[in-house]
């Protein structure tokens, strides 16, 4: 990048030599003049002055420079940071005891770890196999997003910040690979998690190494097994899915009927003790009653035996249609006379037919 070019550019100049003879003799004509008898006047202190101050002027102003939104500054005092500058209108001291780097801080990079985006068929690289939780080999990609966040970082403190990127997110990733088992890598149902968490750590450890990088984004796109083995392991994971999806269905089963049975159970139980309380109190109750009538007999218990046999007597013959009322007087040694069938009504012999 070149710092000793004028901001403002070139304006109208000649392509003929610089002279700077004559570019004296008409200052010495527009503010010394010329003697009397055509001769010119030697330049006097001013105008010596002026002419020194035009490229000071020039050099000095050289030092102005502007920064878009998205890009930020490194200003070097000999080769020494001193600050960063941002957006905007800017001023450095002029080259060379100040130069200025200006770099792009705002814009988004775009980085592949492993597998390469869009890749097709099986990769050979080893550099792409890592291993799992579950000790299987795979073949991973992941796309990485990442931008400056600190230019002075960026610049100074590492010699090659992206490279020290790549090496720290291949890191990252072949722990949290090496802590994740097989199935959910290669169902990709659990990519959602381990983007998070690769982002996590990462940033964690870019940090630690003082790179002046922020991650944006962590994105897997590729997990396959190696190619030998491509088939026969498919065949597993089917076997695998296959049986995840018998055991959900014995799972749902299940959680459909227990809670059903238990149900019916409580229903049960709660229907036996409401039974079992409904016989103790009719119990207690007929119990109560007895003891009540008990009381009430030791105090009178002729007159108690007379109303139990009133009402006995009144059941028995309240149930029964025929009844024959008998003088005492006719029943000779306990022996009842014979009913007299023609004296009988007319109505109850029919009621006796039927």
């Amino acid at each position: 990048m070149s710092f000793d070019k004028n901001p403002w550019g070139k304006r109208g100049r000649s392509n003929s030599n610089f002279d700077l003879g004559r570019i004296l003799d008409q200052f010495n004509d527009m503010f010394g003049g010329k003697k009397g008898g055509g001769k010119k006047r030697p330049p006097t202190k001013a105008m010596l002055m002026l002419i020194a101050l035009i490229p000071l002027g020039m050099w000095l102003s050289s030092g102005f420079y502007k920064l878009l939104p998205y890009e930020q500054a490194l200003v070097l005092r000999f080769g020494k940071w001193v600050r960063t500058d941002g957006e905007g209108l800017n001023y450095h001291l002029p080259y060379p005891i100040e130069i200025v780097q200006k770099v792009p801080t705002g814009t988004i990079h775009r980085m592949d770890i492993g597998v390469p985006s869009g890749f097709q068929g099986f990769p050979s690289a080893e550099e792409h196999i890592m291993l799992t939780g579950d000790e299987n080999i795979l073949h991973i990609g992941m796309s990485l997003s990442w931008q400056i966040r600190d230019l002075s970082q960026f610049v100074l403190v590492s010699q090659n910040p992206s490279d020290t990127l790549k090496v720290a997110a291949e890191s990252v990733l072949r722990e949290i690979i090496g802590q994740t088992k097989t199935a959910p890598i290669i169902s990709r149902s659990g990519w959602s998690e381990m983007n998070l968490l690769v982002q996590k750590r990462l940033q964690v450890l870019v940090d630690k190494y003082k790179i002046g990088i922020r991650v944006v984004n962590v994105e897997l796109h590729t997990a396959l097994p190696p190619q030998p083995v491509a088939d026969s392991f498919t065949e597993v994971q089917r076997a695998k899915t296959f049986q995840e999806q018998v055991v959900n269905e014995a799972l749902a089963y299940a959680n459909d009927k227990i809670p059903r049975a238990r149900g019916e159970k409580e229903q049960i139980i709660q229907a036996a003790q409401a039974q079992a309380t409904q016989t103790v109190n009719l119990a207690n109750g007929r119990a109560d009653r007895f003891k009540s009538m008990y009381e009430e007999y030791k105090k009178d218990p002729d007159l108690n035996k007379k109303r139990m046999y009133y009402e006995i007597m009144s059941g028995i013959l309240s149930n029964n249609k025929n009844k024959q009322i008998f003088d005492k007087s006719l029943i000779k040694g306990g022996i009842l006379p014979l009913l007299n069938l023609k004296d009988t009504p007319q109505k109850s012999k029919k009621e006796g037919d039927q």
